[in-house]
């Protein structure tokens, strides 16, 4: 459930939909980390980043 909120969120801010348009994905991971502690569980955001870091690096995570 809650690593599923950081997904959502990150899903969300990053598609662009008819009445917004998608931010970057630095943009979106910058607003994740802001939300730490706020609207997310630190050790949640932290399990998501690495996931992030894995895949820029071309690594599968799946």
């Amino acid at each position: 459930g809650r690593i599923v909120a950081v997904a959502d969120v990150f899903d969300a801010l990053t598609q662009e939909r008819p009445y917004k348009h998608a931010w970057p994905v630095d943009d979106a991971i910058k607003e994740i980390d802001r939300q730490r502690s706020h609207q997310f569980d630190p050790d949640l955001v932290d399990a998501f980043m690495r996931v992030i870091e894995r895949r820029e690096q071309g690594i599968p995570i799946l």
